[in-house]
């Protein structure tokens, strides 16, 4: 009996050795069909989190198999929950451009309660944001009054305004290069009031991008109908994808147009006085960077032909200019 009692918690000792491992074969690839893999949920601060089949009236689905993670299986997140799952460590050295890869479904309510993924390099004392708010298919809020990992940036949204099922979001983790022990983590975190289904992430990678993303993107030369655009190469490519697009449409789902100068880039189909946005990645032969931006300028006005329409859906409308003094009746004084 005890030569059984002492195996079994030898076997223990080695599961649990196992599933806190430094990871340090890569692609990694997690979707916790086999267990939790070492992603271990503190729910001490009014937490729900749990690994299973989501069952709940939105959030009712794994991504892939029969496991995701989620704030609650069947039901509501708690109100001022405060709680996070926490990665295994990684070792990151070896990666030379190291890219996270993952699915989440939120339904939260918007800018009240909401999820946000975070890193650590010193075992979890302090930690800091993957990627900002305006990166491409990343954050969609930064005034989430919970504070998810203790500050306001990250996913939210309801009733429309959520994921609305599934997405696969990506980052490149450059600020992580040459890291050694790296932990990972999703914090959820909600008000007193107005709960949802919540927030879950299902089939997590790490793998290396052999074709790493351009950096600081400029416009510059902006006229009514054209802007001049540059970047900084991401490693030693020489041809990108380019999309100049009206402000908020978001990251771009298919190609760019070809761009073989990165210190030159001239868009001239532009329309005057509107609102744009730009993304670039590179292009390596055989793989496509992740996409960078977006950077966002105004076209400047111009002569209007008719027809022309403006309802001033905006105050003041482009290239209409509002006075500090006068009234209807007598109009501006300067």
């Amino acid at each position: 009996m005890k030569k059984t009692t002492f195996i079994l918690a030898l076997l223990l000792l080695f599961i649990g050795w196992q599933a806190n491992s430094q990871i340090t074969t890569y692609p990694y690839s997690e979707d916790f069909e086999a267990g939790d893999g070492g992603w271990v949920a503190d729910n001490t601060n009014n937490g729900t989190w749990a690994l299973g089949l989501p069952a709940a009236v939105v959030i009712n689905s794994a991504a892939s198999g029969a496991n995701s993670w989620v704030t609650n299986l069947t039901g509501n997140y708690n109100a001022n929950d405060d709680s996070f799952v926490t990665s295994p460590v990684f070792d990151l050295s070896s990666l030379t451009a190291p890219t996270v890869s993952f699915n989440i479904w939120y339904e939260a309510e918007f800018s009240w309660d909401g999820a946000v993924f975070q890193s650590s390099i010193d075992g979890g004392a302090t930690w800091q944001n993957v990627g900002a708010l305006g990166d491409p298919n990343w954050y969609n809020d930064g005034t989430i009054n919970g504070g998810p990992g203790g500050q306001q940036v990250g996913w939210t949204g309801r009733n429309g305004s959520g994921s609305n099922g599934w997405i696969n979001v990506n980052h490149a983790l450059d600020g992580l290069i040459g890291q050694t022990n790296v932990i990972f983590r999703f914090a959820f975190a909600s008000d007193g009031s107005g709960q949802d289904d919540g927030f879950a992430f299902d089939d997590v990678s790490v793998f290396n991008t052999n074709c790493p993303n351009p950096t600081a993107i400029t416009a510059a030369g902006i006229t009514a109908t054209s802007v001049d655009l540059s970047w900084a190469l991401g490693g030693t490519e020489a041809a990108w994808e380019v999309v100049v697009q009206p402000a908020g449409t978001g990251a771009p789902t298919g190609a760019g147009d070809p761009a073989t100068d990165n210190t030159l880039y001239t868009d001239n189909t532009l329309t005057p006085a509107t609102d744009y946005e730009v993304y670039v990645r590179a292009n390596c032969g055989t793989d496509l960077s992740v996409w960078s931006g977006p950077i966002t300028f105004t076209t400047a006005c111009a002569v209007f032909t008719p027809d022309y329409l403006q309802d001033f859906t905006t105050i003041p409308a482009n290239c209409w200019d509002v006075a500090d003094n006068g009234d209807a009746t007598t109009g501006p004084t300067d």
